[in-house]
């Protein structure tokens, strides 16, 4: 795990086995940092980043990546869910969240 003051990251490779939207389990409460790289070779996916302030909608593109990086340095800023919707089966990913 990577911490970043006490606060424990998660790192995950993933697949998108359907096209249906996927929600993504986070790893803290609030999670500050959010890092994602579309690893398909033709897949798009569609992230939904939800926080107390609002929802962002992000398409990423075969090969892409976003990051958001210290969104806020307090809980009205963090991002508290993330979902994932891919335009083909088998979107393979690599997504990173940290507190």
């Amino acid at each position: 795990p990577i911490a970043d003051a006490g606060i424990v990251g998660q790192f995950t490779d993933g697949i998108l086995t359907t096209t249906g939207a996927t929600t993504f389990t986070v790893p803290t409460t609030n999670v500050m940092q959010f890092f994602f790289y579309n690893t398909h070779a033709t897949a798009n996916i569609t992230l939904n980043l939800t926080g107390a302030t609002g929802t962002a909608v992000l398409k990423v593109p075969a090969l892409g990546s976003i990051a958001v990086w210290a969104a806020s340095t307090g809980p009205s800023g963090a991002i508290t869910n993330v979902t994932g919707t891919a335009d083909v089966i088998n979107a393979t990913f690599q997504m990173f969240m940290g507190g």
